[in-house]
C-alpha cells in the first residue's frame, strides 16, 4: 500500500486513541470536542476498525460535510484491525527497545509493519511518559501517562506486534521524586536482562541517542553493557532515534564514540516505498506525543534517507545501524 486509503469504501476506519462518542458529542479523553447528531454519533460507534468504510456507512444517515469534518478523527487502514493486542510468545524474534513511546514508530515502523508477519516482535518501552501534547485535556499527568501508553499499544495491535511498558518513571519525574540516574540504570539493566533471557530475541533494536534525551542515553548504556558483559548474544541494530536530516554532525558524533569500544556500527538501509501509508496511518495514532510538523519530519526524512540509499525507484527509506564487534589488526 503506498497510496493514502482515505474514504476508500474498502478501507476500515478506526477511531484515533482517546476520542469517543458520548451523550451526542466527540470527546478527546474527558475533554468534549464537538457536537454530533444521532445518526453521525451511531457511524462513529461502527468506526472500531472491524468493518469497511461502506459497511459502516450502510443505514446511516448525514451529509458529505460531516464526514469531511470527522475524517481526522479516524485512522484509515487497508484491512480489518484485530480488537486485541498480540499474544505474547515465550521467545520473539526482534526486541525492540524505546525510550519514548513513539520513537521507534517515527524511526522504523516501515521496517516493523514489514516484518511483522514473518517475525514475532515485541516493541518494549523503557519508560513512563508523563509529558505529551494536548496535556489539558486529561485531568492529571497519570491520565496522560496512560492516554500515551494506550496510544503505543493501538499503533502495535495495528501493526500486529507485541507492546509493553516497564513504567520506569520518565527523567522529568524521576528528578521530581529526586531518583538518581544511576538507581534508574541499575533497575533498567537488570529488567532488560530478565527481559532477554525470558523471551530470547534473535535480534535487538535500540535508539541511536542522537540528541540530548537523557533516557534514550541511558537506555542505549544499559543494552551496551549487557553486550559487554555477554548477557545479550543477539545482534543489535541502533535506529535513528532523531532525524538525521536535521545535522549530519549527530551522525559523525555517534560513530566517534564506538571508536575505542571495539564496536563498529554499519549503515543499513530499507525501502519502505509500499509500506509509507500504514507507517503515516500509525504516526497518527500518537496524538499525546507527535504534533503535525514532527509526522511531517518523519516523512522528509524518509524521503531523504531514499535518495541517499542507493535504492532504484525508492520514495521512503530508514536507516539502522548493525552494531558488530571492530576486526582487529
Amino acid at each position: 500500500m503506498s497510496e493514502s486509503v482515505l474514504f476508500d469504501h474498502t478501507s476500515y476506519p478506526l477511531l484515533l486513541p482517546h476520542f469517543g462518542y458520548h451523550d451526542d458529542a466527540v470527546y478527546f479523553g474527558p475533554t468534549r470536542v464537538a457536537p454530533v447528531a444521532e445518526g453521525e454519533g451511531w457511524f462513529l460507534d461502527r468506526c472500531d476498525g472491524s468493518r469497511t468504510f461502506a459497511d459502516a456507512l450502510t443505514g446511516c444517515n448525514f451529509s458529505a460535510d460531516f464526514i469531511a469534518g470527522i475524517a481526522h478523527w479516524l485512522i484509515w487502514w487497508p484491512e480489518p484491525v484485530a480488537s486485541t493486542g498480540v499474544a505474547p510468545r515465550q521467545s520473539v524474534d526482534r526486541l525492540i527497545l524505546c525510550a519514548r513511546t513513539e520513537v521507534p514508530w517515527t524511526a522504523m515502523g516501515g521496517t516493523i509493519i514489514g516484518d511483522a508477519a514473518d517475525h514475532s516482535t515485541l516493541v518494549q518501552c523503557a519508560f513512563q511518559m508523563f509529558t505529551g501534547g494536548h496535556r489539558d485535556a486529561f485531568r492529571t499527568t497519570r491520565e496522560l501517562a496512560l492516554a500515551c501508553d494506550y496510544e503505543a499499544a493501538t499503533a502495535a495491535r495495528l501493526a500486529g506486534v507485541e507492546y509493553d511498558s516497564f513504567t520506569i518513571p520518565q527523567h522529568e519525574a524521576r528528578r521530581v521524586r529526586g531518583i538518581e540516574d544511576a538507581a534508574a540504570f541499575e533497575i533498567l539493566q537488570s529488567r532488560i536482562a530478565e527481559l532477554i533471557v525470558e523471551r530470547n530475541p534473535a535480534k535487538v533494536y535500540v535508539g541511536a541517542a542522537l540528541d540530548d534525551d537523557p533516557d534514550t542515553a541511558l537506555l542505549q548504556r544499559a543494552v551496551l553493557s549487557l553486550l559487554g558483559d555477554g548477557v545479550l548474544d543477539a545482534a543489535l541494530y541502533l535506529y535513528e532515534d532523531v532525524p538525521a536530516l536535521i545535522g549530519e554532525r549527530q551522525i559523525d558524533d555517534f560513530v566517534l564514540q564506538f571508536e575505542n569500544a571495539f564496536l563498529e556500527p554499519r549503515s543499513l538501509y530499507r525501502d519502505i516505498t509500499p509500506l509509507r501509508a500504514r507507517k503515516a496511518a500509525i504516526l497518527e495514532v500518537f496524538q499525546c506525543r507527535l504534533d503535525a510538523a514532527t509526522r511531517h519530519t518523519a516523512g522528509e526524512h524518509a524521503a531523504v534517507n531514499s535518495a541517499v540509499s542507493g535504492f532504484a525507484q525508492s520514495e521512503a527509506a530508514e536507516r539502522l545501524f548493525e552494531i558488530a564487534f571492530a576486526a582487529l589488526e
